[in-house]
């Protein structure tokens, strides 16, 4: 049922008259549309973005704010951007855009030397296997993937200090750990 103030509609009203108009306000400006019946095509494609925006909101679940991880990069957010909107973009624009991007970075990090200490890290840390079920790629976010993305984005951002001194691709157990650390210090 709408909630009308004033009378015949002339201030503003809010909410739906049956399954046929929808009256509501953005930014102070009142606006009438038809009701549409909302949708979940549930369709390969819409869980593959799913997949992919799943990831790296899991990914980035664990890193404490404050930490000595978010104080090595926290000068160069957007004015106007959150720590962890701005690390979800990076994972999302420049680490895994696509499916087919999604597919390889696992594919990347199977074939790393440590990622049974990633795995290892991430369990610890509390991270949970991640699968859209309808999703067209069908490659499990595992623990040690969605800290493997947090190592990524660090990359990404052009971090030089502490285990990024170190190239990704040779990274040993001792980097993955203060990675942990670093994301999980309070600064």
């Amino acid at each position: 049922m709408a909630k009308v103030t004033g009378p015949l509609f002339s201030m503003g009203a809010s909410g739906s008259v049956g399954k046929t108009l929808v009256f509501g306000a953005i930014r102070g400006v009142n606006y009438v549309r038809e009701w549409l019946k909302p949708s979940n095509a549930q369709t390969a494609d819409q869980g593959d973005r799913r997949q992919i925006l799943g990831s790296a909101v899991k990914a980035i679940a664990k890193v404490v704010n404050p930490s000595d991880f978010l104080s090595l990069f926290s000068g160069n957010i957007p004015s106007g951007q959150t720590w962890s909107s701005y690390l979800i973009q990076i994972i999302v624009r420049d680490i895994i855009p696509t499916a087919v991007a999604y597919e390889a970075a696992i594919t990347e990090f199977e074939g790393h030397g440590v990622n049974a200490t990633f795995d290892s890290a991430g369990a610890t840390l509390g991270y949970n296997d991640f699968l859209i079920s309808y999703a067209g790629t069908e490659e499990t976010a595992v623990p040690g993937f969605q800290l493997y993305l947090v190592a990524k984005a660090g990359v990404a951002l052009g971090l030089t200090s502490g285990p990024f001194a170190t190239a990704l691709a040779s990274w040993d157990a001792d980097d993955v750990a203060d990675l942990v650390t670093l994301m999980t210090t309070e600064a």
